[in-house]
């Protein structure tokens, strides 16, 4: 997914890497952790928070790597008003049936404020993004 990086900041956290994509796509890679907690979740929030720069902004989340799901506040908290305020769609990236297994758990159980769909293409989920009006500072 590199190689949709543009020349600009990239924020590393306990648990993922997040980076100001093309057309204004913030992108989030997982890292591979035992443990996904309200404080992870809160610094992943506030990276994507810092690349927004106050403009929502559609969001491609790369699960693939994910060994665990997060916990019960930290669901919660992704679905809360600081962390969607930003938030214009949400694509998320699984490779395995229990990634998208619990995916769908987390749409059924904590449903976002903002359009969120799983898929296993990269290139689907860009498309997808793609039909949702770039965001415009306002």
């Amino acid at each position: 997914m590199t190689q949709n990086v543009d020349a600009q900041e990239v924020i590393e956290t306990r648990n993922c890497t997040a980076w100001m994509g093309r057309n204004r796509v913030i992108w989030i890679k997982i890292k591979p952790v035992d443990h996904h907690t309200l404080q992870d979740a809160q610094a992943l929030v506030d990276a994507h928070n810092r690349l927004a720069a106050g403009t929502p902004c559609r969001v491609m989340c790369d699960m693939r790597h994910a060994k665990v799901g997060a916990d019960s506040q930290a669901r919660s908290y992704y679905v809360g008003p600081e962390a969607s305020k930003l938030k214009v769609a949400m694509a998320m990236i699984v490779s395995t049936r229990t990634q998208r297994f619990f995916g769908n758990l987390f749409l059924r159980l904590n449903r976002p404020p903002y359009p969120m769909t799983l898929f296993r293409d990269p290139a689907d989920a860009i498309n997808w993004l793609e039909g949702f009006p770039e965001p415009v500072s306002g």
